[in-house]
C-alpha cells in the first residue's frame, strides 16, 4: 500500500511538472530513475523476506501434519480394538439376560406344570378320602 501510494505520487508529480515545465530534464530522468531503483531494491529485499518467511510456515505445516498423520494411524489402529471392546461390553450383558430370560421362562412353565399335578394330586386324595369315608 505504502509503494502503490509513492508511486501515484511519484506519477503525479511527473505529471504536475511535465505539464508546468513542458518537458523532463536530464537530471529529472536520473532522479527518477535512481528513485525507481531504489524502490525496485526494497520491493525485492521485501519479497525475498516474504519468501523466506513462506518457506519457513510452509516447513512448518508439513512438520504439523505429519505428526498429526502419525496420530491419526495410531488411533485407526486402536479402532477396531475399540469397537471390539465396545461390542463384547454391549453384547455379553445381553446375551446373559437373554440367557437368564429363557431359563426362568422354562423355571415358570415347572412350576406351572407342577402346580397342575398337585392340584390334580389334591384332587384325587380328596376323591380318595370321600370314597373311604363313602366305604
Amino acid at each position: 500500500m505504502k509503494k502503490f501510494l509513492f508511486f501515484s505520487i511519484l506519477g503525479g508529480v511527473i505529471t504536475l511538472s511535465s505539464a508546468v515545465y513542458g518537458e523532463l530534464t536530464q537530471q529529472n530522468i536520473e532522479t527518477i530513475k535512481l528513485m525507481m531503483n531504489e524502490q525496485t531494491q526494497i520491493l525485492r529485499t521485501e519479497i525475498a523476506t516474504v519468501k523466506d518467511e513462506l518457506k519457513t510456515d510452509i516447513g512448518t505445516v508439513r512438520n504439523e501434519v505429519a505428526y498429526v498423520r502419525g496420530k491419526v494411524e495410531v488411533a485407526e489402529k486402536y479402532i477396531p480394538r475399540l469397537m471390539v471392546i465396545i461390542v463384547v461390553a454391549l453384547g455379553i450383558p445381553q446375551i446373559i439376560i437373554a440367557w437368564r430370560s429363557r431359563k426362568e421362562r422354562e423355571q415358570q412353565k415347572k412350576i406351572e406344570i407342577l402346580t397342575q399335578q398337585n392340584e390334580e394330586f389334591k384332587r384325587d386324595i380328596e376323591m380318595l378320602k370321600q370314597q373311604i369315608v363313602k366305604s
